[in-house]
């Protein structure tokens, strides 16, 4: 059966008991800070929507879970199912919250998940690899550079997608923390949104292989370069690490800039 067959199966409103009772068993409401658990459409399209407690910067997250579904489908054999969510925090820091658009963020996330029909029913194989090289699961010392290589992967199969879709929906902020002050800057190209979203996204999963693998920044650096010059050249071109190292040297840099011009307009306009 085709994993998009499968999910439709699956997501159906007399399930959703059980799929919470699933959630509440394997402690995935505890760890995501969930409050509420709901089981919505778009176009027709079924998805799981958790309503968390997380104070974070993304306006919405996409989760893959691995859950056991045979007391539910019970044709389904395998032990492991892959069941994408959607995560939407209503504790976002006070400085982005109207910086924040909840249906463009759904969306995305949305498309991620079609994204998944397609990737899950060509590549059978990729629950297991998440499973032992997912940045999120006990990934083994020797499998370092498996690990980066699967995640730097799935960012440029997944996330240019939805962050056109994004840009198209008039998306265009780049905003960050410095120094305890939030930055902005406007982008003015799909090309330019891409590569700067892309890069916070990698530099966001870089810092959390540096958080888990102590000790190992030459191998993570080393690793992070293969992949993004593997992967990379659909977004960020020819030389695609050389390309990633030169915007991310500007990258500050342009947020300061238009976040100082921008106070400056709006002090003009009052």
């Amino acid at each position: 059966m085709a994993y998009k067959d499968l999910y439709y199966q699956l997501l159906k409103k007399e399930n959703l008991e059980i799929l919470k009772n699933i959630f509440e068993k394997e402690d995935i409401l505890k760890f995501l800070k969930v409050k509420k658990v709901e089981l919505l459409t778009q176009n027709e399209m079924p998805y799981i929507l958790f309503t968390s407690d997380f104070d974070y910067y993304h306006a919405a997250q996409y989760f893959g879970l691995i859950i056991d579904i045979r007391n539910i489908i019970k044709d389904y054999e395998q032990e492991n199912f892959y069941l994408p969510v959607i995560s939407f925090s209503d504790s976002h820091p006070e400085v982005i919250q109207n910086l924040i658009n909840q249906e463009i963020s759904i969306q995305h996330e949305l498309i991620h998940i079609k994204d998944f029909f397609n990737i899950l029913d060509k590549n059978p194989d990729y629950t297991g690899d998440l499973m032992r090289y997912g940045l999120f699961f006990e990934v083994k010392n020797e499998d370092l550079e498996k690990s980066i290589d699967f995640e730097v992967r799935k960012l440029f199969l997944i996330e240019p997608n939805g962050l056109t879709h994004d840009y198209n929906n008039n998306e265009r902020l780049i905003y960050d923390q410095f120094m305890g002050r939030l930055m902005k800057y406007s982008c003015s190209t799909l090309e330019e949104y891409l590569q700067m979203k892309m890069l916070t996204y990698i530099d966001e999963i870089k810092s959390l292989f540096k958080n888990k693998f102590k000790n190992e920044n030459e191998r993570i650096e080393t690793e992070f370069e293969k992949s993004i010059n593997k992967y990379g050249t659909g977004i960020f071109n020819d030389n695609p690490y050389q390309n990633y190292k030169s915007l991310k040297e500007g990258y500050s840099s342009k947020l300061l800039s238009y976040t100082i011009s921008s106070m400056k307009e709006d002090s003009h306009g009052r």
